[in-house]
């Protein structure tokens, strides 16, 4: 990194010329830190001006594309954000992020036993992490232990039901965070989002969930213009360190766990959500059917005899069957009502056998 500092003839305001190259030898999660380092301290220092006529920034940063050529881009600062917004704090940025009380318990999640016996463990870990870690001495064989986890699995497999299900045992609020909060047209303002996704967390002591995390915490970003891959390498970054200094629970929702980049794997733990089995679909059935819906030549094993569909394909039949029925002008909801519509839904998940377990 280079930098000039100096003050145009006939003009009080001093200004700084900022060059940062990337090295070949600089890793990308190493290279995106320093960078957004860099910029966070940037938008602090031209926040704190008395006027946008005492201080002009500006930055430009060179990468090499996968074609050798030097791509540029500029930034500039002037009392202002890099991104050209008026200066946010993070407690500002925060506000944007609320939680709210859990809306499942364990008794309504449907998994297998080994599973539910590791989520239930994640209670435990909170519970008596001092004892375990501190009084039986275990931080001098794990100093750091995780609270960070992985729920990766096909959707609709209950990710986000069992994050509830810890937040109602904890008895604490859940923050849940789509991809979609974070990502912003400008860049820089990605990890800025992450870092007041954190501290809305702390905040509330709540449990951070972030969905859809395999958009926010993936290594393929090769396809990317140079412009964007920076601004994903610098978000990386930022996530690494929020995630490391982060005292409460994070899980992370993931469907396609492969596009995890390597540099996160180390800090979670991974637990995996399958389709359910003949005896927890049943059970998943019986649980969907409210006691008010009226019922005709129900028979719920056979319904559970469709496969390779998930408890949220299940709730989706039950609530279209309904429709289907009052389309039909019935006054009840039949057996070939819900079949017919949990097969659709298989059909379309690209799945048209019926297979027993």
């Amino acid at each position: 990194m280079t930098h000039n500092n100096y003050k145009s003839p006939g003009n009080s305001k001093r200004r700084f010329d900022i060059h940062i190259e990337k090295n070949f030898e600089v890793s990308k999660v190493e290279y995106g830190l320093f960078t957004s380092r860099v910029l966070n301290s940037v938008e602090k220092l031209t926040s704190k001006v008395k006027s946008n006529e005492d201080l002009a920034i500006r930055i430009s940063i060179s990468e090499f594309s996968s074609s050798n050529q030097v791509v540029k881009y500029n930034l500039a600062a002037d009392g202002k954000n890099l991104s050209g917004n008026s200066y946010q704090t993070l407690d500002e940025r925060a506000k944007a992020f609320k939680s709210s009380p859990p809306k499942y318990n364990f008794e309504f999640l449907k998994v297998s036993q080994s599973l539910k016996e590791r989520l239930l463990m994640i209670n435990t870990l909170v519970r008596d992490k001092k004892l375990i870690f501190d009084q039986w001495n275990l931080k001098s064989v794990e100093p750091h232990p995780s609270l960070v986890f992985n729920f990766f699995g096909p959707p609709g497999t209950g990710k986000t039901l069992a994050a509830h299900a810890i937040a109602d045992l904890l008895k604490i609020p859940i923050l849940i965070v789509k991809y979609s909060q974070i990502d912003d047209k400008y860049v820089a303002e990605n990890a800025k989002n992450a870092e007041a996704m954190f501290l809305a967390a702390k905040r509330d002591g709540a449990l951070l969930f972030i969905d859809e995390a395999d958009s926010l915490f993936s290594s393929r970003v090769t396809n990317l213009a140079q412009g964007s891959e920076y601004g994903i390498n610098a978000l990386r970054a930022t996530l690494l360190t929020t995630i490391d200094e982060f005292e409460g629970i994070v899980i992370l929702a993931t469907n396609l766990v492969q596009n995890i980049d390597f540099a996160f794997t180390s800090r979670m733990e991974y637990l995996k959500f399958d389709l359910p089995t003949k005896d927890l679909r049943e059970q998943i059935w019986r649980q969907h059917l409210p006691s008010e819906l009226p019922l005709e030549n129900l028979s719920v094993s056979e319904l559970a005899a469709v496969d390779n569909v998930s408890g949220r394909d299940i709730k989706k039949a039950i609530v279209n069957a309904a429709l289907r029925a009052r389309y039909k002008n019935q006054s009840s909801v039949n057996q070939q009502d819900l079949l017919t519509e949990i097969l659709f839904i298989k059909t379309k998940n690209g799945c048209s056998d019926i297979r027993s377990d």
